[in-house]
């Protein structure tokens, strides 16, 4: 029960507008700084913000494990219908297909920016295109021979003439 004795269920369920087209529940009430719908409850230890589709998953499917999130796949962050939600980790989130995230995007992606097939991962878990690592290590190698080169030149020429 809430503060105001209106029973849970018929809080989420009173405060969306079913989507004709696409199925989802758009809550119609208050979002928080994310765009996810929220209300206030009282579960006896005072009044906390809840996001709507979290309240609605554990009313109607079961508590979510700790360290896990609701992932929407209609992508729609208003959405509380539980056949649009599912319970992933934060990664399997922000990775999934159907997710709108940089992260998804990046994760989707299988050539460099020049168009080249990524290789393989670097030591930090980021992907690296061979060809373009390559062509990096050949302009350092480049500049620290041209480097040495004008340090060997002033040394000479420091040296005065050779007799």
């Amino acid at each position: 029960m809430t503060g105001n004795m209106i029973p849970l269920e018929y809080r989420i369920t009173d405060n969306v507008v079913i989507d004709p087209m696409s199925g989802c529940w758009l809550w119609q009430r208050s979002t928080d700084t994310m765009g996810y719908g929220h209300l206030w409850v009282d579960f006896g230890r005072g009044r906390v913000s809840r996001q709507a589709p979290r309240l609605a998953w554990e009313l109607f499917r079961g508590p979510i494990p700790t360290g896990l999130v609701i992932h929407h796949r209609c992508g729609v962050k208003r959405c509380c219908n539980v056949d649009h939600l599912e319970v992933l980790s934060t990664r399997e989130s922000v990775t999934h297909p159907e997710s709108r995230s940089f992260s998804s995007l990046n994760a989707a992606k299988t050539h460099c920016p020049d168009g080249h097939p990524y290789s393989g991962v670097d030591n930090r878990g980021g992907r690296v295109c061979a060809t373009c690592q390559r062509a990096v290590n050949r302009r350092s190698g480049e500049r620290k021979a041209a480097a040495a080169a004008a340090v060997e030149a002033a040394a000479a020429a420091a040296a005065g003439p050779a007799s």
